[in-house]
């Protein structure tokens, strides 16, 4: 989305250097009583009404000393001017106090952007309903699609834009998504439903929820083998659905496959559904005309390197695998 982009801008990252860069879920610290909900509370209260907070909710950017103490801030979305112009302020402003105080700050030291989500990992956090049990999570991306001669229709400050979320798995859901007896094989329906619920709607602009069993008219999705390839098992998904409730819909397919290994572990997965969404959402899509959507399933980081968290004991092979192994037992 907008932030995204404007954060990825070499102008405003140059700034961002002087600055140590975190983020977090503004609900949480605005609403709930903990130790990082107090800090940020305290800085609200030292912005002294300088920002213009939004009715029922914090949400944008914020600059603050070590110790909480406001140096700028703006609420919402923003676009590259107001941001360069946020940090170059705040920046003065931190000199000025370390002029004053007598202060002497050490550099940030320079670290690598690694998906670290902490010690419990990322299975803990991504925000799925497998938690723990997690054996494997997909990067879900959503995105406008190309309609009637427009690369990406819609209102302007809304052309381009993309976001994410992700689902997990746990080892028991992955087995439902292996093709049983090497022929194509329905997904079980709870599990389609889940698709359904966690990666299966609109919400491109912002928020949205997905969708209620109510919601979910028709839904179909199959997994058939399709080969080998670097030594896993290619399977095939593929299936059609038709989700809407009395505000919107989402008509489409989905294709894909995925790349397993013969532990079970899922490799690779490249899964698309496409079609026409329709009605509004709870984030800034109003009753705009039906209009093409596109989301993408895969595995963070697959394409940088091979690999993905394991899934235990599927028992997935492939007989061309299996003898190559026996051949190296020998």
């Amino acid at each position: 989305m907008l932030g995204r982009r404007v954060w990825a801008d070499d102008d405003v990252q140059a700034l961002a250097k002087n600055f140590l860069c975190v983020a977090d879920e503004v609900w949480t610290l605005d609403h709930v009583d903990t130790p990082g909900a107090k800090f940020f509370k305290d800085y609200v209260a030292s912005a002294g009404g300088s920002i213009a907070w939004g009715a029922t909710t914090k949400q944008g950017v914020y600059v603050m000393t070590p110790d909480g103490e406001y140096l700028g801030g703006h609420f919402a979305r923003h676009d590259k001017a107001s941001t360069l112009t946020l940090l170059k302020d705040s920046l003065q402003k931190w000199n000025d106090l370390v002029a004053k105080k007598g202060l002497k700050p050490k550099p940030i030291p320079a670290r690598r952007a690694a998906r670290t989500w902490g010690q419990e990992g990322l299975a803990v956090n991504a925000g799925g309903d497998a938690g723990r049990k997690s054996a494997l999570i997909l990067e879900v991306f959503v995105r406008d699609l190309p309609y009637k001669g427009e690369r990406h229709p819609g209102p302007d400050q809304y052309r381009n834009w993309v976001n994410q979320t992700w689902m997990d798995f746990t080892t028991e859901e992955l087995q439902g998504l292996i093709p049983k007896g090497g022929v194509k094989t329905p997904v079980p329906d709870p599990l389609a439903r889940k698709f359904a619920r966690e990666g299966l709607f609109d919400f491109v602009r912002g928020q949205s929820g997905g969708w209620a069993d109510a919601g979910i008219r028709k839904l179909t999705m199959t997994a058939e083998p399709a080969g080998t390839k670097d030594g896993a098992a290619v399977v095939r998904y593929q299936g059609e659905f038709e989700l809407g409730d009395a505000s919107r819909g989402f008509d489409g397919k989905i294709y894909g496959t995925a790349q397993i290994d013969r532990s079970g572990r899922f490799k690779m997965v490249e899964l698309v559904a496409a079609g026409m969404r329709r009605g509004k959402t709870e984030n800034f899509r109003g009753d705009a005309p039906p209009s093409p959507l596109g989301i993408a399933f895969v595995i963070e980081g697959q394409y940088e390197k091979a690999g993905a968290p394991p899934g235990q004991g599927l028992g997935l092979s492939t007989k061309s695998e299996d003898k190559k192994a026996e051949e190296k037992d020998k």
